[in-house]
């Protein structure tokens, strides 16, 4: 009894294994692409590979109403239903962000996972410090906490009045959609 159930859950695992591996993530990814277009957004000019796991877009630019907003060096897709990511990499705002924040985001991580499944991670880092923060999908709320550079700090402190600084030094930012 024990043999055939270890073989069930052998072949179950195999089973969505090969699920994961050949679901056409290249379709599903049009089809979002699709989906943006009724909010204006548009992205053009992207390499799309599907690798075993995961998706990988390479050199992208995000247009928002008609206007370019950024170019994104390299984008992964992981999808595994119990553990989702999306890495984004060499990010370059629009100069119109430049009176708001620094351009250049380094990297840009949104993970979800059934370990914490009532909240979406999020981390970034680049030239306005480092950021972590969660989205609780229950709530509809956003809290974010800024670890900010010294250049966020002498050239975009007008920014960072959307923050409520706390005792380590740190900004947080705390909004309900």
């Amino acid at each position: 009894m024990v043999k055939k159930l270890s073989l069930f859950f052998g072949y179950f695992l195999v089973f969505v294994l090969a699920l994961i591996a050949f679901t056409p993530k290249q379709s599903v990814y049009y089809f979002l692409e699709q989906e943006l277009g009724a909010f204006d957004v548009v992205i053009s000019g992207e390499k799309v590979q599907d690798k075993f796991f995961t998706l990988e877009i390479d050199n992208a630019h995000l247009f928002a109403q008609g206007i370019e907003t950024a170019e994104i060096a390299t984008t992964k897709i992981t999808l595994l239903g119990v553990y989702n990511s999306i890495d984004v990499s060499g990010i370059n705002l629009a100069s119109i962000v430049e009176n708001f924040a620094p351009k250049k985001v380094e990297k840009l991580s949104v993970n979800y996972s059934i370990i914490n499944p009532l909240n979406v991670s999020i981390s970034a880092n680049g030239g306005f410090g480092e950021l972590e923060g969660e989205f609780s999908i229950l709530e509809q709320s956003l809290s974010l906490v800024l670890k900010p550079s010294k250049l966020m700090l002498s050239k975009y402190r007008t920014s960072l009045r959307e923050f409520k600084k706390d005792q380590n030094g740190e900004y947080k930012y705390v909004k309900a959609l």
